[in-house]
């Protein structure tokens, strides 16, 4: 479905997941880049949850203007090996386009440190 953005009075979404596919085990402070797309300024929640991990964790995202990205950052996450799947969402109540509410990626925790550093070689990540 292709959005004429001109005709949007309220559209954010999430732009990107600021978290590498591969991470070792501990601590971390979880990342998202959210945008207004739309000619508003707007204040909205974010949320990131990974499921399996019983983790969510909500940001208030206050007087974004138009056409404006911001790195935000989540509640630290005490992760444990293993794969899991990280959704954040926007939920700007007015919202006028959903498609680009919600992003998923898969993230692997490894507490060996020779693991990091063979998918590191195979995807060319230095």
């Amino acid at each position: 479905m292709s959005v004429d953005i001109s005709t949007i009075g309220f559209d954010v979404g999430v732009a990107a997941i600021n978290m590498e596919a591969m991470v070792m085990l501990g601590d971390m402070t979880p990342k998202t880049t959210v945008k207004n797309y739309s000619f508003e300024t707007v204040t909205f929640p974010v949320t990131m949850t990974i499921e399996d991990a019983d983790y969510t964790s909500t940001v208030e995202v206050a007087d974004l203007a138009a056409g404006e990205e911001l790195m935000v950052e989540f509640d630290t996450w005490t992760n444990y090996p293993g794969q899991h799947q990280v959704e954040v969402c926007t939920e700007l109540s007015s919202d006028e386009n959903s498609e680009n509410d919600c992003e998923e990626m898969l993230v692997m925790v490894s507490d060996d440190a020779r693991q990091k550093l063979v998918l590191e070689f195979f995807t060319g990540t230095w």
